[in-house]
């Protein structure tokens, strides 16, 4: 016996290893798949208290089982704790001087956790449904897989003393036997189906040998599984449940109102699972991890630890949560994801899944088109063979994946799978199992632990759906193209299966307009309105150069649109930053075409209108409505157009005004973060309230916190009659002069004839 009661010591000092890696408190979904029992309401006596510390008591507030933690501690031993100066007491020297030590149990029998749902004596070898769970579990132990990598199962060779396979027959042996034989019918998946004569089981003997094994155990893998098969979480290599537990009957806490960061659950002596009973759903939860306890009085704090997400858009290197672009242009994306604190704990697998869902106005660019790749994926931080920690950085590939995989989930021998559903513009990309990848350096190779972290980075291209931010919201992150990625991750220890997943965290791609009003100068000016003065039917070109910089050898690109109409704005959700009076002159830009050198005869800094003779497709023009609106959507902050007007509203009567460049400032914070408003806008021919004839742009925008993403510019056209008489006249003067020299001509020439006919 004080054999035993050393073994005993020894398993208390393992369990403690296994309890110290438990994680949060929280639960996840409720469709977990695993069955929890009737909770026992006679009071032990004598009684201990199993104390368990939580670091958030808000986590820890146990109200309808749905707002907070829940614990059972099933009674896998009953026992009796000797008094000090028995002569079996052997004083503990696992916690020196702790009054809580734990101390070693005498007595050992079958606890009250296998008892049916209905026995009230808690001797689960009084009643069938008590002993046929006994037996199933030693069954289950004996039967466990052996070596596999899927919960790294020890081999249980142990076990094989109890059952006897004499060919056909299994049989219990006959040592544990009071009386002829204890048979086992076993199906095709390796579960119990029959037992008969259960009631001939020495039921005594085989758990102090059971419990003997058990103390001789020391390393929390083993301990883990044990508790595993107990519970009904023990897999086969596919994830899947190969028994349905065997416990049934549990002590059930509550939290210590004195300290709602405690609970506390109140226990006869003896080995104790402590099961996290939690169901409720929400986002960023997980399971705690089984322990194993032996009475007296037990406090344990607990650790909270679930993976994080953050999604960022990289930008010269750094990371942002917002990003300025004009359509056509790459926006970089990072996903980074981290490893909870007990990552080492899932023993069985360990999930993990980014999803990103791209807004409309993105587009997920290809990296290689066979196979079809638009990802990469580092991790940052490994582990050595030693379990030691390098804190390098590596490139995970598809195929870094350990050569003696054992665990046979949907993807086996795939690092990770990536997927884009261009219907929904959804990117996963999903790692079957991290505790598979393996990373090689030369003769050197890493896995994945605790501290890595795992990073995706993909590009998306603004397109034709990305929408301006509306006037006055004051919530930016709803205004702009966001894309909201969210984790998926293991939160059981015990279920390869068992998922939850992160709060979703979004970044935001702002993109911004102009709304235009066309109009006659003259009108304008007189009436100090727009109302008269608009004019229908200009139409306009928009231009950029290619590399943002203008000079003798700049390439000029030309933007190509789409027209939306008034239904199908209405249509739109969202719907685009564009005042009612627009919605018929809604552009938006498709993409940039570079204008191609046959075509542009000359470059230099200033744009000229002639090099668009060959542009005349409509695909490449915006008019103005009978309202002289239209809106071009879908501009960067920081470039210099050139809009060029390719036809006045009435060649006869209105002059052709020159090409004019204009640009728009993006309002940002502190941390250079974008708010999806402007902040302002210029060109170079903005007259600040006086229209020219050389200076033909009107911005009206009085910039500030609650403006919008577009900017509001007036553009004038002048009639010939309304030309200055002085100045700014332009080719028009020459027009003049020929003018009066054809009248001269004609004078002179009427006066020779009338000088002959006199002769």
């Amino acid at each position: 016996m004080k054999n035993l009661l050393k073994r005993v010591m020894s398993i208390a000092a393992a369990t403690a290893l296994l309890m110290t890696s438990v994680i949060s408190a929280s639960a996840a979904d409720p469709g977990h798949s695993h069955k929890d029992g009737k909770p026992i309401t006679t009071e032990p006596d004598p009684s201990y208290t199993i104390t368990l510390k939580h670091p958030n008591s808000e986590e820890f507030v146990k109200g309808d089982d749905t707002t907070g933690s829940h614990y059972g501690a099933y009674q896998i031993f009953s026992g009796t704790v000797p008094e000090v100066g028995d002569e079996s007491y052997e004083k503990p020297d696992t916690n020196p001087g702790d009054t809580n030590q734990k101390l070693p149990i005498t007595d050992i029998k079958w606890g009250s956790a296998f008892c049916s749902e209905e026995d009230t004596d808690l001797d689960p070898t009084n009643d069938d449904t008590g002993r046929e769970n006994i037996l199933k579990f030693i069954y289950a132990l004996y039967n466990a897989p052996k070596g596999s990598y899927s919960y790294a199962f020890s081999d249980l060779t142990e076990f094989g003393a109890f059952i006897v396979d004499d060919s056909s027959t299994i049989k219990l042996n006959s040592k544990y036997v009071t009386s002829g034989d204890v048979t086992f019918t076993v199906d095709g998946d390796g579960k119990v189906t029959k037992i008969d004569n259960p009631e001939n089981v020495n039921y005594d003997k085989l758990a102090v040998e059971v419990a003997d094994i058990i103390a001789g155990k020391t390393d929390r893998e083993w301990l883990q599984e044990f508790n595993d098969i107990l519970g009904g979480f023990g897999q086969g290599d596919d994830g899947a449940y190969k028994n349905p537990g065997y416990v049934n009957r549990y002590y059930e806490g509550s939290v210590n109102d004195a300290n709602t960061r405690e609970y506390k659950i109140t226990v006869p002596a003896g080995y104790y699972m402590i099961r996290d009973l939690s169901s409720f759903t929400g986002t960023d939860k997980s399971y705690s991890a089984r322990m194993l306890f032996v009475a007296n009085n037990i406090v344990q704090n607990l650790k909270e630890s679930v993976p994080t997400l953050e999604k960022h858009i990289v930008r010269d290197g750094a990371q942002y949560e917002t990003e300025a672009a004009g359509v056509g242009d790459e926006v970089e994306f990072r996903l980074t994801g981290t490893l909870p604190s007990n990552y080492d704990l899932y023993l069985g697998g360990y999930q993990y899944k980014f999803t990103d869902e791209l807004s409309d106005g993105l587009t997920l660019k290809e990296i290689k088109a066979d196979p079809k790749t638009y990802v990469t994926v580092k991790v940052k931080g490994v582990y050595d063979e030693d379990e030691a920690f390098v804190d390098k950085e590596y490139t995970i590939e598809t195929t870094s994946v350990k050569a003696d995989v054992g665990h046979e989930h949907d993807d086996v021998g795939k690092a990770y799978v990536e997927s884009y559903d261009e219907t929904e513009n959804k990117l996963t990309v999903t790692f079957p199992c991290l505790k598979e990848i393996e990373i090689t350096d030369g003769s050197d190779k890493y896995t994945l632990g605790v501290d890595s972290q795992i990073y995706v980075t993909y590009t998306a291209v603004v397109n034709e759906n990305a929408v301006v931010s509306p006037k006055g919201t004051a919530a930016d992150d709803l205004n702009g193209n966001t894309n909201t990625a969210t984790l998926t991750y293991s939160d059981n220890p015990q279920s390869y299966g068992d998922t939850d997943t992160t709060t979703p965290d979004n970044a935001t791609v702002y993109t911004f307009g102009v709304d235009i009003v066309k109009v006659d100068a003259a009108e304008f000016l007189r009436n100090g309105k727009t109302d008269g003065s608009v004019l229908a039917n200009a139409k306009f070109s928009l231009v950029r150069p290619k590399d943002g910089t203008t000079g003798a050898d700049t390439t000029w690109q030309i933007a190509s649109f789409d027209t939306v109409t008034a239904a199908q704005y209405e249509a739109m959700d969202p719907k685009p930053n564009v005042p009612a009076s627009f919605k018929n002159g809604y552009y938006t830009i498709i993409e940039w075409e570079d204008i191609s050198s046959s075509t542009a005869t000359a470059k230099g800094d200033k744009f000229n209108d002639a090099w668009l003779s060959s542009y005349t497709d409509n695909k490449y023009k915006i008019t103005s409505l009978s309202n002289g609106a239209l809106n071009i959507s879908g501009l960067d902050d920081g470039i210099t157009y050139t809009l060029v007007e390719t036809d006045t509203p009435d060649p006869d009567d209105y002059a052709k005004i020159d090409p004019f460049t204009f640009s728009l400032t993006a309002a940002t914070t502190t941390g250079d973060e974008y708010t999806g408003r402007l902040s302002g806008a210029n060109s170079a021919e903005d007259t600040t309230g006086a229209f020219s004839f050389d200076k033909p742009v009107d911005i009206t925008d009085t910039f500030g916190a609650t403006d919008d993403g577009s900017a509001n510019m007036l553009v004038a056209n002048f009639k010939y009659t309304d030309l200055p008489s002085t100045g700014g006249i332009g080719v028009y003067i020459y027009y003049i002069a020929g003018g009066c020299a054809v009248v001269l001509a004609l004078v002179l020439f009427a006066l020779s004839k009338k000088k002959r006919s006199d002769k």
